[in-house]
């Protein structure tokens, strides 16, 4: 009964807080129940109005009636507790979806901008030794490697 707790008694149609809960626990009791069971406790709460003489109450009608809109305000209550509580439930699985997504987006990002900072680095710095090493009038790796593969060319040819 805790998750009832912040219904409003009075905004709901209620004379007392009490009133309320016992509504509520009629409710939550119905529900429970199968259609016979229901059929029989609305007989029996029919059969309530008459009197010993076997005359109507009609306040006791009036009474069981009002008590009886109460108990559909609450069991729309409850319904309408229930389909927000899936809704939220709902919202909180799509957002954890989308927190998930946009993770995966950015460590991709920074997966790719690592890779393109690699490749940038490693043209830089062949850039740099190519300077380096021709103001010193040194062969780089790379124009080694040409010229070994140039030479081999030439040696295949004259053969």
């Amino acid at each position: 009964m805790t998750k009832y707790n912040n219904w409003n008694y009075e905004e709901l149609g209620f004379r007392s807080e009490l009133e309320m809960k016992e509504s509520i626990a009629r409710v939550e009791r119905r529900m429970k129940m199968g259609d016979v069971e229901r059929e029989s406790e609305r007989r029996r709460e029919a059969q309530s109005t008459i009197d010993e003489r076997g005359r109507i109450d009609f306040t006791a009608l009036n009474e069981g009636a009002r008590l009886e809109r109460l108990d559909q305000v609450v069991q729309s209550r409850i319904a309408y507790d229930q389909e927000q509580a899936k809704l939220q439930a709902e919202q909180e699985e799509i957002q954890e979806l989308m927190n998930a997504f946009s993770e995966h987006i950015q460590l991709e990002n920074e997966a790719k901008a690592q890779k393109e900072l690699q490749k940038e680095k490693q043209k830089l710095e062949a850039d740099l030794q190519k300077e380096i090493y021709s103001k010193h009038n040194v062969k780089t790796d790379k124009e080694k490697e040409r010229d070994e593969a140039l030479s081999s060319l030439l040696d295949s040819l004259n053969v």
